[in-house]
């Protein structure tokens, strides 16, 4: 979840201290963790080239969901569990979900967490003869207030979580007569897999994405990974999948803002697309007329291939893209293909062809 959480914080509404300053510190605990690997763990060397690619601290700092998803999926099981009071490691899960809900703005899944903290508060409040618990009743008052979540911030969550995790060893009779009930919330407790029985506690995006991968050969998204267009009963049947029972389409619009300050509709296919990625035999069958070594020399071979590797992974690509050298290690299209207008006219038509068969037809 901490991954998660960074990925959030990478917007711009949070670009202002204490944000950043608490982004910066929960990346270097996640860095810490991933360097602190015994390399000498079987099921570390396993996975020694992930291992090594996110040991680099530099490597935290712009998140996209392959990369948080690759750390959650590779890196998160290999993290040993921190050896601590079992109902704190759990108070942290419930705490890092709020945060997370609050960065995502994820108001049921918040108000949720925020739900069970102040049950917790309130049996804690019941315990004051404990000199531990009494020197902390300004905050467990605090807490079971409206306002004070109204306004709380991701530092604020934090600070909560580190005053309460040394109380919650009074609440271990309470939790094992599950007359406070946070274990059903929590499949794992080892680092990085922070999956619940509700959906609810994640966002849109997870939703959509752990619903491709569970349904990987569903004909609709089969179709959209083979740049095969769909019909008008097909696009609303996507419609009603990722808009009524992965969520809501205010869900999913409001995701689009945040990450790409698109004003909605944004493309469902598209961002389903960004998802299953465009297969290989799609991407091979689509540039097919630049795939010619005679016509075309190395340099040339080398940058089509780069921007088939984009389309692959990302789905689509905006010709707006084709012009940002970054995206192709320094090389710039225009220098590459000595202006050849006609060339760069054909790859962005090509680019235009893949993002329409991602779209629904005009009536």
């Amino acid at each position: 979840m901490k991954v998660r959480i960074l990925r959030e914080l990478q917007a711009a509404e949070y670009q202002s201290a204490p944000l950043t300053d608490f982004r910066a510190s929960l990346a270097s605990e996640v860095h810490d963790a991933i360097a602190a690997l015994n390399k000498e763990r079987f099921e570390v060397r396993a996975h020694l080239s992930t291992v090594e690619k996110y040991a680099e601290p530099a490597a935290l700092d712009a998140l996209d969901i392959g990369s948080s998803e690759e750390i959650i999926a590779h890196l998160a099981p290999l993290i040993p569990a921190v050896r601590d009071d079992e109902s704190a490691r759990r108070l942290d899960v419930i705490l890092y979900r709020m945060m997370h809900a609050r960065a995502a703005h994820e108001t049921p899944a918040y108000e949720r967490s925020v739900k069970m903290v102040q049950g917790i508060a309130a049996r804690l409040e019941s315990k004051k003869t404990i000199p531990d618990v009494k020197a902390q009743e300004n905050m467990l008052a605090e807490i079971r207030t409206p306002a004070f979540w109204k306004n709380a911030d991701l530092p604020q969550i934090d600070r909560i979580r580190r005053d309460l995790r040394g109380l919650m060893q009074y609440l271990r009779a309470e939790i094992r007569t599950k007359e406070i009930n946070i274990t059903d919330e929590i499949i794992s407790e080892q680092v990085g897999a922070r999956l619940t029985k509700s959906t609810e506690l994640e966002g849109y995006r997870e939703r959509a994405n752990r619903y491709v991968k569970e349904n990987e050969g569903h004909p609709l998204l089969t179709k959209l990974r083979n740049n095969i267009p769909l019909s008008p009963e097909e696009w609303a049947a996507l419609e009603h999948i990722f808009w009524n029972e992965i969520g809501t389409v205010d869900e999913y619009n409001n995701m689009i803002q945040r990450e790409t300050d698109a004003d909605p509709p944004a493309s469902l296919g598209t961002f389903v697309r960004s998802l299953t990625g465009l297969s290989a035999e799609a991407a091979r069958a689509a540039f097919s007329e630049f795939l010619d070594t005679a016509l075309y020399n190395e340099e040339q071979m080398t940058l089509i291939h780069n921007i088939m590797e984009w389309v692959m992974r990302n789905g689509t690509m905006d010709v707006t893209e084709l012009g940002n050298a970054q995206n192709f290690g320094g090389a710039s299209i225009v220098e590459v293909f000595h202006g050849n207008t006609k060339t760069l006219q054909a790859i962005a038509r090509v680019l235009r062809g893949i993002k329409t068969n991602a779209a629904p037809t005009a009536a």
